[in-house]
């Protein structure tokens, strides 16, 4: 009897479905947002494997601020993209697709004059989106100066300190910062732009199609019930394509995120096995430079036909001036570097000729510098 009441009955009903309507609200967001989420997780992984892979001559050659506003900055604006306006790609674009067919099926010809007033839109959605990509890419590189700036004076907070550059230091970071300051502001200029001109240019085609509407309602051709279920239908797609809009200008921005992640990703890796590499499992007679040539940069050569023998068992010391090469020789046993001359031998074999992992598990290294990981001193001390 309880539901025999018809007022408690819809009551009941209404209520549930209130419920499962905020249930599916709640899904669908966390789902997209695991999305998104896992999405960034997994790129901010690519990315760290593939700085792990690189040689140090590529590591040399970029600040590592730099790497790390790639996997903090330019991530994040992936995330926010991803995250939060994939939602809103699927379920307005699947309302559009919607509201579109049920437009043709109102009247074909009043939606081929809507599809002639496209350009309308097309074209300012063009230049915001092309204009917002450069101020991003130009923002982004900008928080890497930043970055850098930092990062350089803390580590040589001694010598900043030492030596009176406080001030000059400080002078070179609100430059960038007032840089980056301006780049941004000239993004953000572009998105608040965006709506009033889209809706401007929305209302123009409002009334171009309210003008060829009347000449339908005039001529006959169309009943003015007829052209306000299709104007309905086109106020029902204003939404969505606004929401559209911002979905563009975020997938914008995370487009140049992700190329400036990519360039990392993608770049080649100088040092690597060659193919059908051969595994080193003892060092044999020891190791010989034969006839070895090595520059940095071309044709400024640190070693040139640089002949060395290190028996198996021996304890070598090279002796030389600061700059002579001595750090260059020992780091090109386990393959930092690639010589452009002659070879280096271990086991008999090129050490070009063998996987890597096996080469470098037969050196222990010593660095001029120290380096402690921020994790326990066991950690530290078994991770060598």
């Amino acid at each position: 009897a309880w539901f025999g009441d018809g007022r408690v009955a819809i009551l009941v009903l209404a209520l549930m479905a209130v419920v499962l309507k905020n249930l599916m609200t709640f899904v669908s967001r966390f789902a997209t947002a695991r999305i998104g989420l896992a999405t960034v997780r997994d790129l901010r992984n690519r990315l760290f494997d593939a700085l792990l892979a690189q040689s140090p001559g590529y590591l040399f050659a970029t600040p590592a601020a730099v790497m790390v506003s790639r996997a903090t900055n330019d991530v994040q604006l992936v995330r926010e993209a991803v995250a939060e306006r994939l939602g809103d790609l699927f379920q307005d674009g699947l309302t559009l697709t919607v509201l579109v067919v049920y437009l043709i099926s109102l009247n074909f010809v009043l939606s081929l004059a809507i599809l002639a007033l496209a350009p309308l839109f097309l074209a300012p959605v063009l230049r915001f989106s092309r204009d917002l990509r450069a101020r991003v890419r130009q923002t982004q590189q900008r928080t890497a100066d930043l970055a850098v700036i930092v990062d350089e004076t803390v580590r040589g907070i001694g010598v900043v300190q030492t030596f009176g550059m406080s001030g000059r230091q400080a002078d070179r970071f609100r430059r960038a910062s007032q840089r980056q300051f301006l780049s941004n502001l000239g993004a953000r200029a572009i998105q608040a732009a965006n709506g009033p001109v889209m809706e401007v240019v929305g209302v123009v085609a409002a009334l171009g199609l309210i003008a060829f509407a009347s000449r339908q309602i005039g001529s006959g051709s169309m009943t003015l019930g007829d052209f306000s279920a299709f104007l309905l239908g086109v106020y029902g797609a204003y939404n969505p394509l606004k929401r559209l809009n911002k979905v563009n200008l975020a997938m914008q921005q995370a487009s140049v995120a992700a190329a400036r992640v990519n360039e990392v990703i993608d770049a080649p890796v100088a040092i690597k096995d060659r193919p059908g590499a051969r595994k080193l499992t003892d060092i044999g007679d020891g190791i010989h430079f034969d006839g070895v040539g090595f520059a940095y940069t071309e044709g400024r050569w640190v070693l040139r036909d640089f002949n060395l023998d290190l028996p198996r068992g021996w304890t070598v010391a090279l002796v030389g001036a600061s700059g002579a090469g001595k750090s260059t020789v020992a780091q090109l046993i386990p393959r930092f570097w690639d010589v452009q001359e002659g070879k280096i031998r271990v086991g008999g074999r090129d050490v070009r000729d063998l996987c890597l992992v096996s080469l470098r598990e037969q050196i222990g290294l010593v660095t001029q510098e120290s380096v402690l990981f921020n994790e326990t001193v066991r950690w530290n001390i078994t991770c060598g």
